[in-house]
């Protein structure tokens, strides 16, 4: 189900951001110039069969974003650079 804002625009989650080619080309730019990997070289990055990137196998691969599935509740979430989710930043809503 579609959720769409007041404004006409549709909501996302973080899960479908991270799904997105494009996240991960402005992931690894941010990686190179802040992070500890030096390449410009995206890996091909899998995707599954509705052509969204599987981002739980690169996650781990960056110094600038962090995830944490298992142990405590309060320790769970995902982390990144603050470059990274100012790019996100443009999906939310200052109504909501």
């Amino acid at each position: 189900m579609e959720i769409v804002t007041d404004e006409g625009l549709k909501e996302i989650t973080i899960e479908e951001y991270l799904r997105r080619n494009e996240t991960w080309e402005f992931i690894q730019e941010v990686e190179v110039k802040h992070g500890k990997i030096a390449s410009r070289e995206i890996p091909s990055l899998e995707k599954d069969s509705k052509n969204r990137v599987i981002y739980s196998k690169y996650v781990k691969q960056f110094s600038v974003i962090k995830s944490q599935r298992g142990g405590k509740l309060e320790n769970r979430g995902i982390w990144a650079n603050l470059q990274i989710m100012l790019d996100l930043a443009i999906y939310l809503s200052p109504t909501r």
